[in-house]
């Protein structure tokens, strides 16, 4: 018995479309087709699937991806599903966009040396970021702050009296008007 029907589309639950800030992972729901007995799920980064970044096929209606990239990236999915005879066309689309990236630092360069007790400290833009927190600390696991200044709408900040002969650590975050993005590497 060849099961003739074209079973329906699957109507997708989660994430709501234009989830921002998702992180590297994501769990991507949808509504089961009674008939279906697999579905495809597809994920790439142009809303006509023209290159596609997953394409997966699972028996429930589920599937979790934990290698997304960080940096703004709107990524589209849509879900298929098939009853063993026939598939469906696919659901509607939906997109989300993930995090900020993290900031790299410039300078001072990490482990300098003879670094003025005032100096700029300098790191990359974040592309979706519209501030940066700058902490310096004299911990390496930054249980107390020298330094620990959010909202800097620039890639640069200008620290003063820090003692002389003596060693911090920095590191800095980009944040969205909502979100705070991951710390950088400390320097």
């Amino acid at each position: 018995g060849v099961n003739n029907s074209i079973p329906d589309a699957p109507d997708l639950i989660f994430p709501e479309d234009d989830l921002e800030d998702v992180m590297l992972t994501q769990s991507f729901q949808w509504a089961p087709v009674p008939s279906a007995v697999l579905y495809r799920f597809q994920l790439s980064t142009d809303s006509s699937f023209t290159t596609i970044e997953y394409d997966y096929f699972v028996g429930i209606p589920n599937y979790w991806i934990g290698g997304l990239q960080l940096g703004f990236v709107k990524y589209y999915w849509r879900v298929q599903s098939n009853n063993g005879g026939n598939l469906s066309s696919f659901s509607e689309v939906r997109s989300f966009t993930t995090g900020i990236g993290i900031p790299i630092l410039i300078s001072p360069p990490d482990s300098a040396v003879n670094v003025s007790t005032s100096p700029t400290f300098e790191w990359t833009p974040v592309n979706g970021a519209v501030s940066y927190t700058l902490q310096i600390s004299t911990f390496g696991s930054f249980i107390n702050f020298v330094v620990n200044q959010p909202g800097i709408t620039s890639t640069s900040f200008s620290v003063s009296g820090l003692e002389e002969n003596k060693k911090y650590y920095w590191r800095v975050r980009g944040a969205t008007a909502n979100y705070e993005g991951l710390f950088s590497q400390v320097f």
